[in-house]
């Protein structure tokens, strides 16, 4: 991946659209995105993400649809500010611990997240927080692999995220939560059934398999 992600300025294609690599891994963002005002479709996976690569991802105009995979346990939160990302509506994140922070205002275009993340020690704040601030969320789709379904850093991602989306459907906005698939109808229930919710995750699944596939799909276009 050194070649791609060393590209200077003046050899990148400035025209781009679409920039997927499911093979390898950048060290970080690529700088040589900066100015690439036709980017709509982003998938790669990095080593670290820092300030500057929030940055670029964020200013780029067009991006419609980020696929983001993190080969990383981060040390600290996430932030996700109330700046850029001013079309994303599709965000899928792949992270060993998935420690975001979405900050009011934040990614106001977008309606689907997706979260796929792993049974890592992890202390108990690395959580997502903010997630009922994301205004136009529509879906949020948890993927972990079931055999790690009482691992306490599993169970606690998913209570957090349970949480923060009866928040949202408390403040009147409809937000569905499918977990491996199975979409969820108890999301209300917040006291100590959570933990039981978490381990045996109910739901009617009735449009969930589509739900499901759609980064999939999107990432196969």
């Amino acid at each position: 991946m050194e070649f791609l992600g060393s590209l200077l300025s003046g050899r990148c294609p400035r025209n781009l659209e679409k920039f997927k690599v499911t093979v390898g891994r950048f060290a970080g963002v690529p700088q040589w995105f900066r100015g690439l005002v036709h980017l709509c479709f982003v998938q790669i996976t990095i080593c670290k993400l820092e300030a500057h690569d929030l940055e670029i991802l964020r200013d780029l105009p067009k991006l419609e649809c980020l696929v983001l995979g993190l080969d990383f346990i981060p040390k600290e939160a996430i932030v996700i500010q109330d700046e850029g990302f001013r079309e994303l509506q599709t965000l899928s994140i792949e992270c060993p611990v998935p420690w975001l922070t979405f900050e009011l205002g934040a990614m106001r275009m977008l309606t689907y997240l997706q979260l796929d993340f792993h049974a890592r020690p992890s202390s108990p704040v690395s959580v997502p927080v903010g997630i009922n601030n994301l205004r136009c969320l529509a879906k949020v789709a948890l993927w972990y692999n079931v055999r790690y379904i009482n691992s306490s850093s599993v169970r606690r991602t998913v209570k957090a995220v349970r949480e923060e989306v009866a928040k949202c459907r408390n403040a009147t906005q409809m937000v569905s939560l499918l977990i491996n698939g199975i979409e969820q109808d108890d999301v209300q229930v917040l006291d100590e059934e959570t933990g039981s919710a978490t381990e045996a995750p109910s739901g009617t699944g009735v449009g969930a398999k589509d739900d499901a596939q759609e980064v999939d799909e999107i990432t196969e276009a």
